[in-house]
This record gives C-alpha cells, structure tokens and sequence, in this order.
C-alpha cells in the first residue's frame, strides 16, 4: 500500500492527480460521468488511500510514517479545496453541480468546518429539487452518497433515495424485473447492461453490513 501512495504521490501535481480510467462510471442516462471528470474521483481516492495509510502506520507502531502521511493528506485536502471549492459546493465543469464530487468530500471531512452545512444544503437542493429524491451518481459516488447524507444528519434523505421506483432508482430495476444489481438502469433494459454487477449496490450493502 505504501508503494501505491508514493507512486500516487510522485504522480500527482501540487498534490492533485490529473489522470483517471473510468472515473465515476455509468451514472444515470450516461455512461462516461458528464458531471464528474475523472480527475476529481482520482484525488478523492488518492487522498482516501493517504488517509487509511496514515491510519494503518499509527496502528503498526510506525509514528513518523503515520505524521508523514497525515501531513501529505491534509496537503492533498488544501489543494483540492483551493482547486474545486467555491462557495457552497465543488465544481469542476463550470455550471454543472456534481453529486459525486460533493457527498465525498463530505464523507471524507474534507469540506472545511465553516462550510460543511453550505455545501450539505446543497446537495440536499440538489437531490431534492433538481432530481426529485433520484441519485446522479456512477458506481463510485453511489459508494458514499448515503453515508454521507447519514453522517450529517440526513438520514430521511438518504431513505427517500433507496425507496422510488420510478427511473433512476433500486427500485426501478426492481420494478422492471430485475433480480440482480445492474450496471445501468437505463430506463429499457437492454444487453448492453451488465446484469450482475455489484458497485452500484454498494451503498445498499454497506447499510446491510452496519
């Protein structure tokens, strides 16, 4: 694991990662996240990996590798919120709100404390008014988007994300038939979805497991 952060950290610039795969894949109605570029999942995920590093060298014993790498992380945090936070959310393509982007943050305390009920509202706006209580999320802010809507106090929101049955939704899948967790509830289930597919599920199982 310390081979992957350091290879993460010689990667990055200023503490910011500008490469990605698939980044937040398949969210509703697409396929490639519109909303979500892949370096914004990348830095999140690097700054996760530096955190649980951090954590697991301070378990082991090993306290000037834990100080090190806590103090990389919160170099990472710095950077992330000088890049993508304005004043009530993080942005990364001008005009488009991004739910993936904001509930990690918010799992993941990087939101500075005076913010944090500003950037929670609006992502409650968001889900609420612009998506009817329906996510905009791919497979990895699915992963955190309950979560973090628990953690600060929202767990009527995070219910009433699980529970339509209207597109796009669990329940949707549900309704149409399905019986295992697909890659894509596009709105006709077609081949092109994979029918097993456990991320996007993620969310639901880590409440089943808590």
């Amino acid at each position: 694991m310390k081979n992957w952060v350091d290879f993460l950290t010689r990667m990055s610039k200023d503490r910011l990662l500008s490469f990605s795969k698939y980044g937040d894949w398949c969210p509703p109605r697409q396929i490639k996240s519109m909303t979500t570029p892949g370096e914004i999942v990348s830095t999140l995920c690097y700054y996760e990996s530096v955190m649980i590093f951090s954590k697991i060298a301070a378990m082991l014993g090993r306290r000037d590798e834990a100080a090190s790498y806590a103090k990389l992380a919160e170099e990472i945090r710095e950077a992330y919120n000088r890049k993508y936070l304005g004043e009530d959310s993080y942005t990364a393509v001008e005009g488009v709100y991004s739910q993936t982007g904001n509930c990690i943050a918010l799992f993941l305390d990087i939101v500075p404390h005076g913010k944090v009920e500003r950037v929670v509202r609006k992502l409650l706006e968001d889900l609420a008014t612009i998506h009817d209580y329906h996510v905009n999320t791919g497979i990895v802010g699915t992963r955190y988007l309950l979560e973090a809507l628990t953690r600060h106090g929202r767990a009527e929101v995070a219910y009433r994300l699980v529970t339509p049955t209207t597109y796009p939704s669990w329940g949707y899948m549900v309704r149409e038939g399905a019986t295992t967790q697909e890659s894509r509830d596009a709105p006709a289930r077609t081949l092109e979805a994979s029918i097993r597919h456990r991320p996007s599920g993620a969310s639901l199982l880590s409440r089943q497991t808590r």
